[in-house]
C-alpha cells in the first residue's frame, strides 16, 4: 500500500508542485505520515501509528483531495 500512496502522491505532485509528503518513524509515535498542500495551507493528512493503517488512511485522504481538485 505504501507504493500506491507514493505513486498517487507523485501523480498529484506533478500537477500541484507545492504538495509535500513526509513519512517518518520514531520510537514514540511509531510511523507518522503528513501530507500538505502548501499553496493553500491545506493539511490533507496528519496521522501516526501502525504503518499499514496510516498508509491506508493517508491514501484515502489524498485520493479524496485529488478528486475534489480534479487531478
Amino acid at each position: 500500500m505504501l507504493n500506491e500512496l507514493i505513486k498517487l502522491y507523485e501523480r498529484c505532485h506533478h500537477k500541484k508542485q507545492s504538495l509535500i509528503l513526509e513519512i517518518t518513524h520514531d520510537k514514540i509515535c511509531d510511523w507518522s505520515i503528513y501530507i500538505q498542500h502548501r499553496d493553500s495551507a491545506t493539511t490533507i493528512y496528519d496521522g501516526n501509528g501502525d504503518l499499514n493503517e496510516q498508509t491506508w488512511r493517508a491514501y484515502l485522504a489524498l485520493k479524496k483531495w485529488a478528486i475534489e481538485k480534479d487531478l
